[in-house]
């Protein structure tokens, strides 16, 4: 189980490291997809980002990746809830790779090395889940749980 209040102040630390701004323009920027693989596969050298017109990305998503590990690390993360589809942040699909605006299942670089790194990552249909992980029966006791517990 994960505490929740050091998970909330991580995540509040964190929460301006979006990846991969820290190794990209800001948006907005053109749209880029993973080609011949998935996440895993661009972090082990098997697979890359490219933008529509061939453009290869994969140095600035990397970057951005690593970034928002180490960041993640030093605030003491233990849970990502990022967006799922793109080429950093897919944790269930990302795009097929072809800008055809149709997804695969896989997840992004960044998505990827957070999970190499013991972060629980989650999409934004699996706040359930996030609640459950930081709130679940072994968490810390609150002032709040207390009460709750002797209404």
């Amino acid at each position: 189980m994960i505490p929740a209040a050091a998970t909330a102040s991580s995540l509040a630390a964190a929460w301006h490291l979006r990846s991969p701004w820290l190794g990209s323009p800001p948006p907005p920027r053109p749209p880029a997809e993973i080609s011949g693989g998935q996440g895993a596969d661009v972090l082990d050298g098997g697979a890359s980002i490219v933008e529509p017109d061939g453009r290869d990305v994969t140095a600035l998503y990397l970057r951005g990746a690593q970034a928002a590990v180490q960041a993640a690390l030093q605030a003491g993360c233990r849970i990502a809830l990022i967006t799922d589809g793109s080429p950093s942040c897919g944790t269930a699909s990302i795009h097929d790779g072809h800008f055809r605006g149709r997804r695969r299942p896989g997840d992004g670089v960044a998505a990827t090395l957070l999970k190499r790194h013991g972060i629980h990552v989650f999409g934004p249909d699996q706040i359930a889940a996030v609640a459950a992980l930081m709130d679940g029966p072994d968490a810390p006791k609150t002032q709040e749980r207390e009460n709750d517990a002797h209404a």
